[in-house]
């Protein structure tokens, strides 16, 4: 494994997204942001996990790319920023060790095992907020109008499964805010 490879596989585990907020890129709540790369009056610029893309001067790449883009410099450069900026401790002016491939693949490894984890707490939570809020509007649109009338089984059944969506719901958001609250924590506390 060559030094790029390495550069390249640490790079791999950064979420994108995360680490251009670490330069000033805001996000419109639509997920767009402003392309610092030529001068715009609408948020064009568009960041996945993995990769950007600005669909005003057509500006596209990965992590490494962006950085060269943003500080103008080149592959090693922009990996010597991203290097100190989220202290990957990469081999940068010399051969790489058996030891640093192996720590470049447990950091890989351990980044994408929390993204992983993480985008499965956000479907847990999507999940829980969609059941919740089916129940919910079934109990609204059912409730009976008249105080006499007897109370429909079913809707009997959606208040008390509701109780129990609400339940799984709160679980799965406190889940899902110390999840990403670690994250954010892990990415804004790097050591020196």
């Amino acid at each position: 494994m060559k030094t790029a490879d390495i550069i390249k596989c640490a790079v791999e585990g950064l979420d994108m997204r995360e680490a251009v907020l670490k330069y000033g890129i805001t996000f419109s709540r639509n997920g767009f942001a402003t392309c610092p790369f030529h001068a715009e009056k609408t948020a064009s610029l568009r960041v996945w996990p993995d990769h950007f893309h600005c669909y005003g001067c057509n500006a596209h790449g990965d992590m490494l790319d962006f950085v060269g883009r943003m500080f103008n410099t080149n592959f090693i450069g922009a990996a010597r920023i991203v290097n100190q900026d989220f202290a990957l401790n990469l081999p940068l002016d010399r051969p790489p060790t058996f030891k640093d491939r192996l720590q470049a693949g447990r950091i890989a490894d351990e980044r994408k095992r929390k993204r992983d984890a993480l985008e499965s707490a956000r479907v847990e939570y999507e999940a829980a907020l969609d059941t919740w809020t089916t129940l919910d509007l079934y109990v609204i649109e059912h409730n009976p109008t008249d105080r006499d009338a007897d109370f429909s089984p079913s809707w009997v059944d959606a208040i008390k499964r509701r109780e129990l969506a609400l339940y799984r719901l709160e679980e799965a958001r406190t889940a899902l805010y110390m999840m990403e609250d670690a994250k954010w924590t892990t990415i804004s506390r790097q050591p020196a």
